[in-house]
């Protein structure tokens, strides 16, 4: 009978090792993506100052600022994301920038994808990226705001 090399029992270890490793991260996967139609965006975490995440405006109400941001003149902005009621395209969302922090200032609405830059009202808003959840109602797009340049 032939003892196995070290070589041999070694790179079955290894084998053994990556597909216990796949396994883990099958499991993993599949117990994140459940279909649960309640999922929301996993939480933002530690960040500069400047990236906030935007939660979709419940209710239709296109108006309502979820988010603010200071221009450099001092000045406040109020950020949107809205959802039109229909299915959203894949990587795209509706971002609302509008003048001031209430909801009476004219609005910058445009249709925006990931790595996209909008400048209005003295602001500067890339997207980083979009979430498309399974219930439209928890859609959210993080984003750095910076002031505009000049």
């Amino acid at each position: 009978m032939n003892r196995p090399s070290r070589g041999r029992l070694f790179a079955a270890g290894g084998g053994l090792v990556v597909v216990c490793a796949a396994a883990v991260a099958v499991v993993m996967h599949s117990g994140h993506h459940s279909g649960d139609a309640d999922r929301t965006p996993p939480p933002l975490g530690a960040h500069p100052a400047d990236v906030q995440r935007l939660q979709v405006v419940a209710s239709g109400n296109p108006s309502r600022p979820t988010g603010y941001a200071k221009r450099s003149d001092g000045g406040t902005v109020g950020l949107g994301v809205q959802n039109d009621g229909r299915k959203p395209a894949a990587g795209r969302a509706i971002l609302m920038i509008r003048d001031g922090g209430g909801t009476s200032g004219p609005a910058k609405v445009e249709v925006v994808r990931v790595g996209q830059t909008v400048t209005a009202y003295g602001v500067e808003v890339k997207v980083l990226k979009i979430w498309q959840m399974p219930d439209p109602a928890h859609n959210a797009i993080d984003i750095q705001v910076d002031p505009a340049a000049g």
